[in-house]
């Protein structure tokens, strides 16, 4: 469909000449005469320029509300990206719900184990008690029967009948001596020492986590009370993946109560040795406690003592976070 024109306007400098013409260069209406000011300049036809321009804007305008819908497409899959990444999210912990679970049902299992022998223990140590307790009360009734015939023979004031009565009570007595006199049979009583929750195996059961996430820093919040329960032992964070270089932290309490932080290398998928700078930050309760830059040469399956240690106290809480930033990471091979 043709643009509608617009009445032709007059030149203010050159009186009834129409403005028929479009200097480009200046942005301009002219008229014929006005060509001598815009010798060297683009011009053209002011109705060529007008349809040209109505053109471009409508071709502007379909092209913004064509970019309205490609931007609600790209918002909708960003929405369907976000919906599969909560739920991916979800399965995870899920799976991760189902292995906890299946580690304390195979705990609550041998724990079940244990109490069943105790309490088989128990029933076999309350049978003989049972035991000795039936005789005890079948001891006194002897006893009473026997009371209660002497309070009868007593009566007959016979020497001989006294005599056959203390010879027989005194039989009873030296019987009765003897069944008082056992000790107590020691009971087989069961005893339970708790064992050291060790933390690597359970990571170790529990599974190893990897969300394709590289950002160069590894971190891990080291429960105190558990490493206190075994001084000098290293005590392990879950393996993380940081440029395909593989990493755990460690931590041990000394004899001096002084504690240790370790940086351990796992390998590497193609490296045999590896050159690392790094930061490492260690904090309690949300506060950095020290910080300080490193570096080592890496073998595989190599533990590095960090020389820094710290002192039991100088923290008051039962958690110490390790963070390591990987600065740099340089192969051999």
């Amino acid at each position: 469909m043709a643009e509608p024109m617009r009445p032709v306007a007059v030149c203010e400098r050159h009186h009834e000449e129409a403005l028929d013409k479009f200097c480009s260069d200046c942005s301009l209406e002219i008229c014929c005469k006005c060509m001598e000011d815009h010798r060297d300049h683009n011009v053209d036809n002011l109705q060529n320029v007008q349809s040209s321009l109505a053109k471009e804007l409508h071709q502007l305008l379909w092209d913004l509300q064509e970019r309205i819908s490609v931007i609600k497409a790209y918002v909708e899959s960003i929405e369907t990206e976000l919906t599969e990444y909560n739920e991916a999210t979800e399965t995870v912990c899920t799976e991760v719900d189902e292995q906890v679970q299946q580690i304390y049902e195979a705990a609550k299992k041998l724990g079940d184990h244990f109490k069943s022998q105790l309490r088989r223990t128990e029933m076999e140590e309350e049978t003989k008690l049972d035991q000795l307790q039936q005789k005890s009360h079948l001891n006194i009734c002897r006893i009473q029967s026997s009371l209660a015939y002497t309070t009868e023979r007593m009566k007959d004031k016979s020497v001989v009948t006294s005599h056959d009565t203390i010879k027989r009570l005194m039989t009873l007595k030296t019987e009765m001596d003897c069944d008082s006199s056992d000790a107590l049979p020691r009971l087989n009583i069961g005893r339970f020492t708790s064992g050291c929750i060790n933390i690597d195996m359970l990571y170790q059961l529990l599974g190893r986590l990897s969300n394709g996430v590289d950002d160069g820093v590894l971190e891990h919040a080291f429960d105190l009370k558990l490493i206190k329960l075994d001084f000098d032992k290293w005590l392990y964070s879950s393996e993380q993946q940081i440029k395909n270089t593989h990493w755990r932290i460690g931590l041990k309490q000394t004899l001096n109560k002084s504690t240790q932080i370790g940086l351990c290398y796992e390998g590497g998928a193609d490296s045999t040795q590896i050159l690392c700078k790094f930061t490492v930050e260690i904090l309690t309760l949300g506060k950095r406690l020290l910080s300080f830059p490193d570096q080592n040469t890496f073998s595989r399956k190599q533990i590095y003592v960090l020389p820094e240690e710290i002192k039991s106290s100088t923290y008051a809480s039962e958690t110490l976070t390790i963070r390591v930033r990987m600065n740099r990471i340089d192969k051999f091979y």
